[in-house]
């Protein structure tokens, strides 16, 4: 599956071992993607993102991008 409007694969988006920043509001593009009939609360997906970005792995990524001058 891939994230609307997006060439990045989802595994590749979500990725622990090489965490890269996800895209602001992230979850209406996985949302967009998604049936209606999910068989979990679409909640636990915000949960799921904010977990990943909450992880110390994450967040060591982005103070590592470097920023334009």
């Amino acid at each position: 599956m891939r994230l609307a409007g997006c060439m990045i694969p989802i595994q590749t988006a979500f990725n622990w071992d090489e965490p890269k920043p996800l895209k602001k509001r992230i979850e209406k593009d996985i949302f967009a993607t998604l049936p209606e009939d999910l068989p979990f609360p679409r909640l636990a997906i915000r949960w799921a993102i904010a977990y990943y970005v909450g992880a110390p792995r994450y967040l060591d990524a982005l103070f590592k991008i470097p920023t334009p001058l």
